[in-house]
C-alpha cells in the first residue's frame, strides 16, 4: 500500500474544493450557461435604456445560474462598462415543454424560455445552437404564455 504525505491530500481536496466552488455565485448558485441578446432583438420590457445611450450601443449578457437568470447590460467598447443588473425567474415555455418532452432531448430549435423579472415576463427565442437569444412577440406563444407570477430579485 502507497503511504500519501498528509499534505499531499490536503492539496487534493482544496483543488477539488475550488473546482467545486469555481462556476458559483452566492446569490444565484451554480453557473448554467452564458447567452447573450441579439442586437436585432428589442429589450426586455424590464431594461429602460438609460440616458446617453442607444439601443445599438448596449450589450446585454444573460447568465443563467441554477436558481436565476441574470441580465447584464453593459455600454460600448472599449470600457464596456456594466450599467445594470437585473435577476429574475426562469422556466420552459410550454410550446418547448412539449417539445422536449415529445422527443426527450433537449436538440429542439427554435426553442423557447420564460423569464420574468420584475413580474414582468418575456419570451425569449433560441432559433439555433448558439449563445444567441431573442425577444418574441409571437401571438400564439403570448396567448398560452402561462399565468404565474415569479419571485423576483434586483440589483441596480
Amino acid at each position: 500500500m502507497i503511504k500519501v504525505k498528509n499534505w499531499v491530500i490536503l492539496m487534493m481536496l482544496a483543488t477539488m474544493a475550488i473546482s467545486l466552488f469555481y462556476g458559483c455565485d452566492l446569490r444565484y448558485g451554480f453557473l448554467l450557461g452564458n447567452f447573450r441578446l441579439s442586437k436585432n432583438s428589442r429589450l426586455p420590457q424590464w431594461i429602460s435604456i438609460p440616458p446617453g445611450y442607444a439601443r445599438s450601443d448596449l450589450n446585454v449578457d444573460i447568465v443563467q445560474y441554477s436558481y436565476r437568470t441574470v441580465f447584464l447590460v453593459y455600454g460600448p467598447p472599449p470600457e464596456k462598462k456594466l450599467l445594470l443588473e437585473k435577476a429574475g425567474v426562469e422556466r420552459l415555455h410550454p410550446v418547448s415543454q412539449r417539445e422536449f418532452d415529445a422527443h426527450q432531448t433537449g436538440a429542439v430549435y427554435p426553442n423557447y424560455s420564460i423569464i420574468t423579472v420584475d413580474g414582468i415576463s418575456e419570451i425569449f427565442e433560441q432559433q439555433k445552437p448558439g449563445n444567441v437569444l431573442f425577444i418574441t412577440d409571437d401571438p400564439y406563444l403570448k396567448k398560452i404564455l402561462p399565468r404565474q407570477k415569479a419571485t423576483t430579485i434586483q440589483k441596480q
